[in-house]
């Protein structure tokens, strides 16, 4: 494996501890989730809670095309 000698990217773990790196990510990522799930919950049209059970919207309720006749 001579290719990982000629590339210094592998250092960049000398510097940044993964057992930390890792869970932070994940953390990160968790957080951000969150908040993309709690914007869309503030919006009328993407409230899946309070919308469960009504009509869906009008361009949602139309009937498909009928093809080959």
């Amino acid at each position: 494996m001579s290719f990982l000698k000629d590339d210094p990217s592998w250092q960049l773990w000398l510097f940044f501890d993964p057992k930390k790196v890792v869970p932070a990510t994940l953390a990160g990522l968790f957080a951000f989730a969150l908040f993309i799930h709690a914007a869309l919950l503030t919006t009328h049209r993407f409230n899946w809670i309070e919308s469960f059970g009504q009509r869906a919207y009008p361009a949602q309720a139309l009937p498909l095309p009928v093809v080959g006749k």
